[in-house]
């Protein structure tokens, strides 16, 4: 199946419960859509990744003290949801910057009406990489 992208919510957001959308278009350019967003000057997608080190640490059958990892960082949905407009917007008025990039606006789509669900109820979310 692959790795997804995915918008995490520190509490449930009504409809979408704790976990967004599988965004496997973003899995697999995420990094390249950051390079584009660097370049432009605008906040990347990356900037907003975190991974709680329990998950990680039990999905790679090992030991979270052990592997050091940092804590899971919380971001604002509101700052989150600016970023990926701004992301939105470059890839409709730019729309050959970046190979699939009318997957990738579909999907940063999804993500921005997720993220307005989270912004309206003030909940904290974090973009995940889920296999």
């Amino acid at each position: 199946m692959g790795t997804a992208f995915c918008v995490v919510f520190k509490k449930d957001v009504p409809p979408h419960g704790k976990l967004g959308a599988d965004c496997m278009a973003l899995a697999r350019g995420y990094e390249k859509l950051d390079a584009v967003a660097e370049a432009k000057g605008l906040r990347t997608l990356g900037a907003f990744l975190s991974q709680d080190p329990e998950e990680l640490a039990e999905m790679m059958e090992m030991d979270a003290e052990e592997m050091g990892l940092p804590p899971v960082e919380w971001f604002s949905a509101t700052d989150g949801l600016a970023a990926v407009q701004a992301l939105i917007a470059h890839l409709r008025d730019n729309p050959k910057t970046i190979a699939k990039a009318g997957e990738m606006s579909s999907e940063l789509e999804l993500v921005e009406t997720e993220l307005r669900a989270a912004a309206r109820i003030k909940v904290k979310f974090h973009f995940a990489l889920v296999p």
